[in-house]
């Protein structure tokens, strides 16, 4: 696998663990209304830390393009919904602020190296059949 995927996996994957760390520290970061652990705040830790870990395990223990396959379209999946929730609800003005580069780093480059490992997902693929 080329250098550069490997790369965006690791981006993938470290991203959602400090933001998890980061906001498990102080939630007002993330959630400036929130004085403490609430149900919102330890569900947005939780997953930040279990797609990180989790996904990234799958992607690395089994050297498959289809687990990195996965654990990205899982990512994008995941950036596009907060994404999608700062917008809608303006919820974070900081947030939206950052968005235009967030969606390069988080969405546009992964996509591009989905579509470059493809051909090799369908090939794995095939030997499942």
């Amino acid at each position: 696998m080329p250098i550069w995927i490997w790369i965006v996996v690791i981006v993938e994957i470290i991203t959602p663990i400090l933001f998890g760390v980061m906001a498990y520290l102080d939630i007002t970061i993330m959630f400036p209304d929130q004085t403490g652990l609430s149900y919102l705040a330890t569900l947005y830790i939780s997953r930040n830390i279990l797609i990180g870990l989790g996904l990234a395990a799958m992607a690395f223990i089994f050297r498959s393009y289809i687990g990195v396959f996965v654990f990205v379209l899982v990512r994008m999946g995941m950036e596009t919904s907060d994404f999608t929730y700062s917008v809608i609800f303006a919820r974070d003005i900081p947030l939206q602020v950052i968005i235009p580069g967030g969606i390069l780093i988080y969405l546009v480059i992964p996509a591009i190296a989905l579509r470059a490992i493809w051909p090799q997902v369908r090939a794995e693929l095939a030997l499942l059949r």
